[in-house]
């Protein structure tokens, strides 16, 4: 019996049936049959609902009437229920042209092609790509599943068509051709296509048109579900990255060209249905996305994506990327599986998509058999599960939420796809030109179509031949990469450029260089002309002037004025650039690297004067914009002025001409998410839409009704005492002062910006004290409601690391707590007398005996000690004996929670000792052990308050052997939780032919269950005493954080290390190895992976050259497909030898 879960409302079930008129599948309702107990449907109503039919079948199968134990027809005649196919209805003469009666509410008759004694085959849902053969038959005709034998078991075999659909799909697909016309010449070389034999499909109307049915459904009505969202995308010029919405990968196919002998079949040539072997290379294509276009001028002929066959053969097809073996393809399919996948399904069904020509549709099939082998849910596999729970119960709405629509692709996926692809100009790949449509979306076509969109063909021509007038000869126009550049000399030019430009507003890029000293009128005429494009991207060179008074006035002494005006008022160019370039200067625009596509597709001019760039990221978007000011208190009252306010702003940057990367004003501004507080600043700009001058108090007015949400960050190393400064706008600071001149600059600076988070102060002197500069503002910081960082930063000297001193909470004397990062030469002593008992963390890369015995008196204090919570000590070997000692005592006797000693035994003090230069270099053996030992003496005195370790050693890994030689063994560090050890070892060298390592690892590793006391090694007796003794260590810690970089590692090796490690604690592990990895040690370290661990976040294993095909299968079949190194969530990455899990 079949099952009523179908549909609770109606109770009925519905047969799909397809006739060569009708453009859609007609529903006809089921009825269950009295005595019988089937589904099946009246002939009656098919007979209604088809006159003149003759017979119904699946492709070639014939759907007898239901029959009884007897093998007499059943009365009243009909055909069995087959869920989830369309059944093809059969005629005996031309069908009628008149529109059929449909029984199903959900959907709508049409009109379509009619083929006289043609019965259009129905899709499958199965999941093996085999031969198109006929099935086999019984005796008497009759196909197997067929209901002329009298038991209910055999009555149900024609469900058992689901399982032998992928048969007939090929058979089906075979048949259809590509359909990709838009002139009426095309459409006359489709039909003599067909009537050679090769039939198009034409593609389904766009889900925008397409009502919800509430009827069983089809493969086709899945894939139009799932891929809905994918249809109705669109993608600006920046979103998309150049990139078309629909592509795949696609099998190479070494199928020679047909011809009018026929080859015997070579090793040379394999069979395109064979499956795809490990040494399988893959094409990359894209597709036409020609459909759904409002500039489309041929409305008879409704385009749909297409499939691109230049060469209109069986054999060639242009691809669109450089090939990718298998290996490359599985890092890409984790983030473009799925959208893939519904791409091909589209094109395998006809689904929105015109069907594939004969050559390609056995590819397809075989890309979405090893897409779903990788973890990839298709249409086909998910009707497939749904209909082997029962074969008598259809796909339904409810069952259909359980397959959710594929995401579209986001901006940053685009960019990694490009990232991972090559394309070559020198190659000859797929002509896809870009169309900018009305709405500001690309879409990416083939010659036919991006030809029939456009306005007027006569205008390729001229802008082909503008480079033959004397004053634009440098001229290029490349409609396949979307860019119209041009190097114009004079006025009457350049309007006969704009003129063009106004006429093709579907070309995304223009670049003009109006290379001539523009008059003040020309400029504001040019400017007009840019406020009336429409475009992608617009970039605009010029020649360096001095600005007029007006434009000094305005703080933009740079000049250009109306043409940055005219950029920021026009919504319909997307992306804006104004640059300056010195007169003379030889430039020319397809100078940019002719091998490299990325690099063509940056369609810029290479100027290092930027003086203005307005990006909205869409037509009509959010506007983010950089413009090269002079005076910061001007330049912001100008912007709000030619905008017409700041309310269309996303971020507005303003930077000096004089050092634009290091002087500059950031003004975010958030999205309206308060209500109406974040919109009433409009209020002040419509007062100001007239034109009258902004003043100070338009600007406090506006953001004041924002309610001060938007941040201000300002960084300048030239002069800050400007008003804009004081006016109480800024969120973070970054200034260049002297303490010693300008402490009263400084403290009206902290008073009058209520809103300031965070203020860092670089000094201009190498002499600065930082408790004497915090005394300096103590008081303003105190009494400051906002502020939560305060840094100095003294003087920077040349290979030095940056010192810093920050006070977190300065304004509140409980929480306030001090990080400081200090080097030799800096005065730290009044730091520890003062705030020795705030210091939190502290990293020190060098300290002077002076500073050092301040933070030994500030240890030893009775009430409120020097105890930070965390101490880091760089280049032990390079501190002076006395410092070291000091060192050793402080963390010794101290309670400091984290201790971490850092650095290399190769770097070496240049002669600059006091400025604390350090480098690796050549340094001799005598020199080397004496480094060693230091570090060995050292970390022996500390050794049981030692939390981390990281050390890079010399090839000869001599600082293991040294731990080996110290009358204390170092497996002693009961809190050691971080191990980094980097050595470029030798070949012939393993990892555990040093004692103290393995000692230490096992050590720190999980309780063995038996100790091996066969070695009677003193130092392995001793260790292994310690070892016993750890249980009754009160702060003992496992290894939770391990690196080991360089190293050779044999099988034996990984063995034991990774029974050393107890990874349900383990954080971080990484090793790099030098020497090749073994299939077999690789699956070992893969046993090993915690799967389940809850504080895994990295878990990384490399060697010199990756893994192989072989290694891959084998990873993916216990761990499945491979995974992405984005893990969404901050998940853990696990990689094993580039293997991402």
């Amino acid at each position: 019996m079949a099952s009523d879960e179908y549909d609770a409302e109606t109770d009925t079930y519905y047969q799909a049936f397809r006739s060569p008129d009708e453009i859609e599948p007609i529903q006809i309702p089921t009825v269950r049959h009295p005595t019988q107990g089937e589904l099946y449907v009246l002939w009656c109503d098919i007979a209604t609902c088809f006159p003149e039919a003759i017979r119904i079948q699946y492709d070639n199968e014939f759907i007898p009437m239901m029959r009884d134990d007897r093998l007499y027809r059943v009365k009243p005649h009909g055909i069995k229920y087959h869920p989830g196919v369309v059944l093809d209805v059969v005629y005996g003469k031309k069908p009628p042209s008149f529109r059929r009666k449909n029984w199903s509410s959900g959907n709508g008759g049409g009109s379509g092609p009619k083929n006289e004694y043609h019965a259009v085959p129905a899709h499958g849902v199965g999941n093996d790509c085999r031969d198109g053969t006929s099935a086999a038959k019984d005796e008497d005709g009759y196909t197997r599943g067929d209901s002329g034998t009298g038991t209910k078991e055999q009555q149900r075999g024609a469900v058992s068509l689901s399982d032998r659909l992928d048969a007939f799909i090929q058979q089906r697909v075979l048949a259809l051709g590509p359909n990709h016309t838009s002139t009426k010449a095309e459409v006359k070389g489709n039909e003599k296509k067909k009537e050679e034999g090769v039939k198009a499909t034409t593609a389904q109307d766009l889900p925008i048109n397409q009502p919800r049915q509430k009827l069983p459904f089809t493969i086709e009505d899945v894939i139009k579900h799932r891929v809905k969202d994918i249809l109705k995308s669109r993608y600006t010029w920046s979103q998309g990255h150049r990139h078309s919405r629909f592509f795949c990968f696609l099998p190479r196919d070494f199928t020679p060209p047909s011809s009018t002998t026929t080859a015997e079949p070579t090793s040379a040539t394999p069979d395109p249905l064979a499956p795809i072997r490990n040494d399988t290379e893959f094409e990359f294509f894209y597709l036409c996305d020609c459909g759904d276009i409002s500039e489309n001028k041929d409305c008879e002929n409704d385009n749909r994506p297409h499939w691109i066959d230049r060469k209109h053969t069986q054999s060639f097809y242009p691809v669109s990327a450089e090939d990718v073996d298998q290996m490359h393809l599985r890092t890409i399919i984790p983030f473009v599986g799925d959208y893939m996948m519904g791409v091909l399904e589209m094109l395998k069904y006809g689904v929105y998509i015109n069907m594939l020509p004969q050559g390609v549709t056995q590819r397809v099939s075989l890309m979405i058999k090893y897409l779903e082998s990788k973890g990839i849910q298709s249409c086909e596999s998910f009707m497939a599960t749904a209909m082997t729970t029962d074969p008598r119960i259809a796909v339904t709405e409810s069952m259909l939420e359980q397959l959710p629509p594929i995401a579209v692709l986001d901006s940053m996926t685009w960019m990694e796809l490009e990232s991972r692809i090559d394309r070559f100009r020198t190659e000859e790949y797929a002509d896809l030109m870009p169309f900018r449509t009305t709405e500001g979306d690309i879409r990416w076509m083939c010659v036919v179509h991006w030809r029939g969109m456009c306005s007027d063909e006569g205008l390729y021509p001229q802008l082909c031949e503008f480079h033959e007038e004397p004053a634009s000869a440098e001229t290029q126009y490349d409609p396949i990469f979307g860019v119209w550049s041009s190097r114009i000399k004079n006025m009457d030019r350049a309007r006969q450029y704009f003129e063009l430009a106004f006429q093709i507003p579907w070309n995304p890029v223009f670049t003009i260089w109006l290379d001539w000293d523009m008059t003040p009128e020309e400029e504001i005429e040019i400017g007009g002309a840019i406020g009336m494009m429409s475009a992608a991207m617009v970039h605009i060179l010029v020649r360096n002037r001095e600005g007029t008074r007006e434009e000094v006035e305005a703080g933009l002494s740079c000049g250009y004025l109306p043409l940055m005006t005219a950029a920021l008022r026009n919504p319909n160019i997307e992306s804006f650039s104004l640059s300056s370039e010195e007169v003379g200067i030889e430039y020319h625009f397809g100078a940019i690297e002719d091998d490299m596509f990325d690099m063509v597709q940056l369609y810029e001019p290479i100027s290092k004067y930027r003086l203005a760039t307005v990006e909205r990221g869409g037509k009509g978007g959010k506007i983010k914009a950089v413009m090269a000011g002079s005076d910061v208190d001007s330049v912001v009252k100008t912007v709000f002025g030619l905008a017409g306010g700041f309310h269309q702003f996303a971020e507005l940057r303003l930077g000096i001409v004089s050092h634009p990367q290091r002087d500059r004003l950031t003004i975010k501004f958030p999205n309206s998410t308060a209500g109406n507080m974040l919109t009433t600043g409009k209020e002040v700009e419509k007062e100001k839409a007239k034109g009258a001058k902004t003043t100070d108090d338009d600007l406090y007015a506006f953001f004041a009704k924002r309610v001060w949400r938007d941040e201000f960050s300002i960084v300048t190393c030239l002069h800050y005492d400007r008003e804009f400064f004081y006016a109480g706008y800024l969120t973070e600071a970054v200034f260049l002062v002297s303490f010693k001149d300008e402490g009263q600059l400084i403290r009206a600076l902290i008073t009058s910006n209520k809103r300031l988070k965070s203020l860092l102060l670089k000094s201009k002197t190498a002499d600065c004290d930082p408790s004497q500069a915090y005394e300096t503002c103590k008081q303003p910081l105190f009494d400051h409601s906002s502020i939560e960082v305060f840094t100095i930063h003294p003087r920077k000297l040349q290979d030095k690391m940056q010192s810093s001193f920050m006070w977190k909470n300065p304004n509140d004397q409980a929480k306030m707590r001090v990080d400081i990062i200090c080097n030799q030469v800096d005065r730290v002593e009044a730091m520890f007398q003062r705030y020795g008992p705030l210091i939190e963390q502290i990293d020190i890369n060098g300290l002077s005996p002076v500073d050092a015995a301040a933070m030994e008196k500030s240890a030893r204090r009775k009430k409120r000690p020097f105890a930070p919570k965390r101490m880091c000590i760089r280049d032990v070997h390079l501190i002076e004996p006395s410092v070291r000692e000091i060192f050793q005592e402080v963390i010794v006797k101290g309670s400091i929670d984290g201790v971490v000693v850092s650095g290399s035994v190769l770097s070496q003090a240049t002669p600059v000792q006091a400025a604390g230069v350090k480098k690796d270099e050549t340094v001799s053996a005598v020199k080397l052990e004496a480094n060693i030992r230091i570090w060995a003496s050292f970390l022996v005195a500390i050794r049981t308050k030692v939390t981390e370790l990281s050390i890079r050693d010399d090839p000869q890994r001599r600082f293991l052997r040294a731990m080996e030689l110290q009358p204390v063994m170092l497996p002693e560090m009961p809190r050691l939780r971080t191990f980094h050890h980097s050595a470029a070892t030798p070949v012939g060298l393993s990892l555990f032919d040093r004692t103290w390592l393995d000692m230490l690892l096992q050590f720190k590793g999980p309780i063995p269950q038996e100790a091996d006391m066969i070695d009677q090694d003193p130092s392995t007796v001793y260790a292994m005493g310690v070892f016993a003794q750890r249980s009754q260590i009160p702060d003992f810690q496992p290894i939770t954080d391990l690196s080991l970089n360089g190293v050779q590692m044999t099988a034996e090796d990984w063995t034991r290390l990774l029974g050393y490690m107890d990874f349900s604690k383990v954080v971080k592990f990484e090793v790099i190895q030098k020497n090749p990895m073994s299939k077999e040690t690789l699956l070992e370290i893969a046993d090993a992976v915690p799967r389940d661990s809850k504080v895994l976040q990295r878990f990384y294993v490399q060697d010199d050259r990756g893994v192989d095909y072989d290694g891959a299968a084998a990873l993916e079949a216990k761990f499945g497909p491979w995974g992405s190194t984005h893990k969404a969530g901050g998940g853990a990455l696990v990689d094993l030898n580039w293997f991402v899990v």
